[in-house]
């Protein structure tokens, strides 16, 4: 039988090996992967670089560099991105995410151009991506939609929708199609507003369909966040308030940390200020797991003097949220305000 110590000398042979190594290095996929889980789009460019050094064609790096590109405006690494997606391509011609991703990538950089010419020459080559796709597979709704938004940033709106329509004369939309359509008439919309200084039967018109749209878009999918907020928006200008409240309260159920949903519930109320601060309360009661309803709390509660309280719901949502960014300088603020100068130069060095 063996003694103690022989198995204790047995252990650490086994160990031993594992120890000399030391820890397990995180590898630049690795790192790309946790900064995007994180939205940190500079970071995971960064790291997908160097992925691609070591290996042009890599699919996963060329797929996550072009997201991190378009997510994050990373303008410098555009040109990067574009080569690692055409050597991507040129190892397999039918890679349907490679080329979608590439056509998403033509559209992105089309947009960051100021020249008109040069604008026009990169969108003509996110058409050709996404027709090339659209021949391949007549039913990818994602093609579609690029395809109609490649039209719907040159303003060429008619060829937008008559490209949705034909998508959805034969296919059934998962959501995609429908939010665009909806996009379609809502930028429709706004430019009739604008042009009569007023909502206009065209506008409300137009409105209208929007408003439709974004509908059939969130019945499609219903955890689709910029659906149920342009939803809002469209209800909003045609004065169906208790409609808009309703779509920015699911858009908040979606996304507890945005605050894009609580500031259209704001100008909601823009006429009706004593019933501002009663709304929000029972928002934070109906949605506990919101985290920007808190900060929306203490920003009203600091801008009319209320400082102790302020300090207690911007305490709490800097304390819940992932990104508490401004929230600390408006703590900050409001422990002045109380005169705990001392805690406010903390709050402050944090924000």
């Amino acid at each position: 039988m063996p003694t103690a110590r022989r198995l204790t000398f047995a252990l650490v042979a086994l160990l031993l090996p594992a120890l000399l190594v030391g820890p397990v290095l995180a590898s630049p996929a690795s790192d790309a992967r946790d900064a995007a889980a994180e939205q940190r789009w500079g970071d995971a460019g960064d790291a997908w670089m160097k992925v691609l050094e070591k290996s042009p064609a890599n699919r996963d790096a060329a797929l996550g560099l072009t997201k991190a590109v378009i997510e994050g405006g990373l303008l410098d690494l555009q040109v990067p991105a574009e080569d690692a997606l055409l050597a991507v391509l040129e190892k397999k011609e039918d890679d349907r995410d490679a080329r979608l991703a590439l056509g998403n990538l033509f559209i992105a950089k089309a947009r960051s151009k100021t020249d008109q010419q040069a604008m026009k020459f990169i969108f003509e080559d996110a058409k050709q991506q996404f027709t090339m796709l659209i021949e391949a597979r007549p039913g990818d709704e994602d093609a579609a939609v690029g395809l109609a938004r490649t039209h719907y940033w040159m303003a060429f709106f008619s060829d937008a929708l008559m490209v949705l329509d034909e998508f959805m004369a034969q296919n059934t939309s998962k959501g995609p199609a429908l939010y665009w359509k909806g996009q379609i008439f809502y930028l429709q919309a706004l430019d009739a507003y604008r042009a009569a200084g007023q909502i206009d039967d065209t506008a409300k018109g137009l409105f209208q369909k929007a408003r439709g749209s974004y509908q059939a878009a969130t019945a499609a999918a219903p955890d689709h966040f910029d659906a149920w907020m342009q939803l809002g928006y469209a209800c909003q200008y045609v004065n169906a308030l208790e409609d808009a409240q309703e779509a920015y309260e699911r858009a908040m159920a979606i996304d507890k940390e945005s605050h894009m949903p609580l500031k259209g519930i704001a100008a909601l109320f823009h006429y009706r200020p004593d019933e501002y601060r009663p709304a929000l309360e029972a928002l934070a009661k109906k949605y506990e797991e919101n985290n920007a309803v808190h900060f929306f709390i203490g920003f009203d509660q600091y801008s009319k003097g209320e400082f102790d309280e302020a300090i207690k719901n911007l305490g709490s949502y800097v304390k819940r949220t992932k990104t508490p960014g401004a929230a600390y300088h408006y703590l900050g603020r409001a422990l002045d305000g109380a005169g705990r100068e001392d805690e406010a130069e903390v709050a402050y060095g944090k924000a």
